[in-house]
């Protein structure tokens, strides 16, 4: 027993010398792949619905996930009330609990008794890259870059021309004040005017230089006053509406690349993760710090895939990010603050 003891503290004195070379990641990702049930790796879009099923769009069919098992839903040509197409651009649940499929073929909405779908009938809305709706019920849809409306009151859609060459709108957003915001890829911010039915210019993100796009790709509202505004290679903006000023968050990566972002998601009061194609960036509003996760080869705890497309919160605070090639990403609501080490 003695000789135990004296080895105990040479043991723990070895360990306090070795652990600074090993590597602590804070952040664990559980991983979903094909093999996992998953129709297919390349997860562009992503939501829970009310009734807590998580659903995630691919380029091959739309996937139902209950927490054990994914549903596969994929176009049947025989037959017609399958989906019309497998892939799926964006999703979106109405405040009627109707789930919106926006493919490239046009919107599908699903009837969850029947488990089928059926086309929202209008013609020219075709390839679908967002879905918003406002207070009033309006759906707001990106078609082929082209911004369209549709009440379900009249049952009717408008298309509206904006201050800008036709087919380059990009992105909506819905304040918390119910404010309609769009943007698009020549650089323009546009607010909705609820009394004149028309859009007004509020903010141009100018060129830099000539070897930067000011194209948008992202909008993602913080408050009344505040939009995040994601670039194809100028990284993340805060965009003040009062004073209609663009202010840089992050706008290169570390080795002074471009960042095209993708998605933006709220985790906290003042914590929003932000999708980007080379890796996540975490900004916290209060000190403004910016946080960078990436594939790491040798941490198998690591995400997937630095190129990011989707974000999904689920309501037990977990988060769901879907990649370009690695599948679905799960990171948990933490509980505890144990490391896992790697050597």
């Amino acid at each position: 027993m003695l000789f135990v003891r004296k080895k105990i503290p040479i043991l723990l004195l070895s360990l306090c010398y070795l652990c600074p070379s090993l590597r602590a990641q804070p952040y664990y990702f559980k991983h979903y792949f094909v093999e996992n049930g998953l129709s297919n790796n390349s997860v562009s879009c992503s939501l829970q619905d009310r009734n807590g099923f998580l659903w995630f769009g691919t380029i091959n069919g739309l996937n139902r996930f209950n927490g054990y098992s994914f549903r596969i839903f994929r176009h049947n040509p025989e037959d017609s009330t399958s989906i019309g197409s497998n892939f799926i651009r964006c999703l979106y649940e109405d405040k009627n609990g109707s789930l919106w499929a926006g493919t490239n073929k046009g919107i599908y909405i699903y009837d969850p008794i029947k488990e089928q779908f059926s086309l929202f009938f209008h013609s020219e809305l075709q390839e679908i890259s967002d879905i918003k709706e406002d207070r009033t019920g309006r759906l707001w849809l990106i078609s082929n870059s082209r911004l369209f409306s549709y009440d379900p009151l009249n049952g009717k859609t408008k298309y509206y021309t904006l201050d800008t060459k036709p087919g380059t709108v990009s992105s909506i957003s819905v304040a918390t004040d119910g404010t309609v915001w769009v943007s698009t890829n020549t650089g323009m911010l546009e607010k909705y005017i609820p009394q004149s039915d028309s859009f007004d210019i509020c903010g141009i993100l100018n060129k830099s230089d000539n070897r930067q796009s000011n194209r948008i790709e992202k909008i993602f509202s913080l408050n009344a006053d505040t939009l995040l505004i994601g670039t194809l290679t100028r990284g993340v903006k805060l965009f003040d509406v009062t004073r209609k000023t663009f202010k840089d968050i992050v706008s290169v990566n570390a080795d002074k690349s471009d960042i095209f972002v993708r998605d933006f998601m709220k985790m906290a009061d003042s914590e929003y993760w932000i999708a980007t194609e080379t890796g996540v960036y975490i900004y916290n509003t209060t000190n403004n710090q910016i946080k960078c996760l990436k594939k790491e080869y040798d941490d198998s705890y690591s995400v997937s895939d630095n190129v990011i497309l989707t974000f999904c919160k689920d309501r037990e605070g977990g988060l769901w990010i879907g990649t370009y090639f690695g599948g679905l990403n799960y990171y948990p609501k933490q509980f505890t603050t144990f490391r896992k080490y790697f050597p």
